[in-house]
């Protein structure tokens, strides 16, 4: 995606609105990637229950982020251990090892259609050599190797860093929250959670992963399946879904 600027009140070019949520997100982050202290309350709001970064703590920002991609990338260039499909494997079942029974005792919870997920399919979020995923139109692959491709190709719109926590955020305009069950890890939020996290343990770091929605309406977000889950299983705060008019204010608030 390209992000450039613009003059004047034009929708876009040749007079197209561009309804992109990556386009979005840019412009609406721009003051954060230029003012710290924008960047430091985000930060707090997200920590909520009036918690506060030390006076000189700095908080990082980065758009678009592959954390995992970059990381094994990184460690090829500089010769490092790259993480196999088994130590991955061996991370997710460390850190999650009852999380297909969640989706299931959520689904069990919620009996109409509309507020549950679909079943999962044997090879959704459980992990083994003997699990193989049934790929539409594409080779069949262990999970093994389903799992760290979906680990390496999950972008994250929105992430902060300070030296204790990572806010992962995810925003949305008109589009839902992305699913696939040809996936392991169907989910969209919950991918990216579990990503971050294996990732923070990979490179043995004790930072707290804190997850972020931001949409055009916050009463429409809660309402969403993903988002629901995310907040009965306590790694969602609700004060942490928000809408853009939210974010407009906070990059307001030092101008």
């Amino acid at each position: 995606m390209a992000v450039t600027g613009r003059e004047g009140n034009c929708k876009g070019i040749l007079g197209i609105e561009n309804r992109e949520e990556n386009w979005k997100t840019a412009k609406l982050f721009a003051p954060f990637v230029a003012n710290p202290s924008v960047r430091k309350a985000l930060a707090e709001q997200l920590l909520g229950e009036n918690q506060a970064l030390t006076g000189c703590e700095s908080v990082d920002l980065e758009l678009f982020w592959t954390g995992m991609r970059d990381y094994i990338d990184q460690q090829r260039r500089n010769n490092g251990e790259v993480p196999t499909d088994e130590k991955l494997s061996n991370l997710y079942n460390s850190e999650f090892p009852k999380l297909r029974e969640e989706i299931q005792r959520y689904n069990s919870r919620h009996g109409k259609r509309t507020e549950r997920f679909n079943e999962p399919k044997e090879h959704n979020y459980q992990v083994s050599d003997q699990i193989k995923v049934k790929r539409t139109n594409k080779p069949t692959i262990s999970t093994l190797q389903g799992l760290s491709n979906n680990l390496k190709s999950t972008e994250i719109d929105i992430v902060l860093e300070t030296s204790e926590y990572l806010f992962i955020g995810e925003a949305k305009g008109e589009s839902g929250f992305n699913t696939s069950s040809d996936r392991v890890l169907v989910h969209q939020l919950i991918r990216e959670y579990v990503m971050a996290s294996i990732l923070v343990r990979l490179k043995n770091e004790t930072r707290k992963v804190i997850p972020f929605v931001v949409g055009n309406s916050r009463d429409d977000l809660l309402k969403k399946n993903q988002v629901r889950f995310m907040l009965e299983s306590k790694r969602l705060r609700k004060d942490n879904v928000l809408s853009w008019k939210d974010i407009k204010v906070l990059a307001k608030a030092d101008s």
